[in-house]
């Protein structure tokens, strides 16, 4: 798994987290906020022209792990 950080701008600013597989991109991410708005509780109407995503951080399993385990000690 990977988990990317994605700050969002339109009208408004925010930060998402995106979870996918192993081999999933910075795009793939992407598209999977913009595509997938409603579940991410942004606009319906969304236009790439009139917002701007940018990834601003990647986990992979084993850094989530490892800052898991590392919290536990």
């Amino acid at each position: 798994m990977k988990r990317f950080k994605i700050k969002y701008y339109e009208t408004y600013v925010g930060e998402f987290t995106v979870e996918l597989g192993e081999d999933a991109t910075e795009e793939d991410a992407l598209h999977e906020l913009l595509d997938h708005a409603d579940e991410y509780r942004l606009s319906q109407n969304i236009d790439l022209t009139d917002s701007d995503a940018k990834v601003i951080d990647v986990e992979t399993s084993e850094t989530i792990w490892k800052r898991g385990h590392h919290e536990q000690a």
